[in-house]
């Protein structure tokens, strides 16, 4: 008699430690459908997040290429060109992007072996549909360097996130929160050399 109830109180705490791990069970499947209902909105968040992440990481791998050209090819910011293979046909000529008469030496062409040796960024299509760089020598950043021109990239069509996601990796003020809008000095002409 003795060992029947021994093995019955056995049995009700196993049967309390099942219970138990169906509770924490039910609770993490609960939490996980819960996730995956607000997980898309986050997921292009993230997505979008990502992307502008690396746009800039782009970005800034041009700006120190132009400085290393500068200081290794003696390229001015006048030789500094950004022409490439636009049209794909595996040679500059006038029907690519960028591309001018007047082009130095292609030891100051970024998106050159003989230059930069870089390829020419796609923005990703989380940052935002129809986005695309221009690069320019005709804007300036108000409180940034000087008033005078300086070769800048501009993005266009971007995503507020991306956006926002930009201006906080690049310490950009805001306005109550809401990017700075200043169109008066922007100029989306491509940067062409004019010498």
């Amino acid at each position: 008699m003795a060992s029947f109830i021994n093995k019955q109180k056995k049995e009700n705490g196993n049967i309390l430690f099942l219970i138990l791990i169906a509770v924490v069970l039910f609770a993490a499947l609960s939490y996980a459908v819960s996730s995956s209902q607000s997980g898309g909105q986050n997921a292009d968040r993230e997505r979008s997040t990502i992307a502008a992440s690396t746009l800039i990481q782009e970005i800034t791998l041009i700006k120190n290429t132009i400085q290393r050209m500068k200081i290794l090819n003696n390229c001015s910011d006048e030789d500094i060109t950004f022409v490439y293979d636009s049209d794909l046909d595996n040679d500059l000529d006038s029907d690519d992007d960028y591309w001018n008469l007047n082009l130095p030496s292609t030891k100051c062409y970024v998106f050159h072996p003989d230059g930069g040796g870089l390829r020419f960024p796609e923005p990703a299509k989380d940052i935002g549909a129809g986005s695309e760089i221009i690069f320019t020598g005709f804007n300036w950043v108000d409180d940034v360097g000087t008033s005078a021109a300086d070769l800048i990239a501009i993005t266009t069509n971007i995503t507020r996130t991306a956006c926002d996601q930009i201006n906080r990796e690049l310490g950009a003020p805001t306005t109550n929160g809401e990017p700075v809008e200043e169109g008066s000095n922007v100029e989306s002409s491509t940067f062409l050399v004019l010498t």
